[in-house]
């Protein structure tokens, strides 16, 4: 994702949060651009893992987090997140996934019917 989506994303999530906030409870301070721009510093992940990193927040899943996500198991139900893929053009769906099967040898593409 581009960074400047990321950011519109980050920004966009932390005006929803104050606005939560200010909900919930009164306060007699508005935020000025001063103070929106130090909680952009202050509250971003940027660099946080170092400049090259590239799964962000992911790093908080570590080896221990999933040893105690496991240990919340009660029983051994796994239920999918999968979508079945709709293969033909429907009133909601106008622009059905198409599945192409590229050969090593040619540059011909197939459509798949299952």
């Amino acid at each position: 994702m581009p960074i400047s989506t990321n950011r519109t994303c980050f920004v966009a999530a932390l005006a929803a949060v104050f606005t939560l906030s200010a909900a919930q409870t009164q306060s007699n301070h508005n935020a000025t651009r001063a103070d929106f721009d130090q909680y952009m510093k202050d509250l971003s992940n940027w660099g946080r893992w170092g400049k090259d990193d590239q799964m962000g927040a992911v790093n908080l899943i570590t080896p221990a987090k999933r040893k105690q996500a496991l240990a919340s198991v009660k029983e051994g139900v796994s239920i999918s997140l999968a979508r079945t893929a709709d293969l033909e053009p429907a009133v909601d769906n106008p622009q059905p996934i198409i599945r192409r099967i590229r050969f090593a040898t040619s540059s011909t593409t197939a459509r798949c019917t299952t």
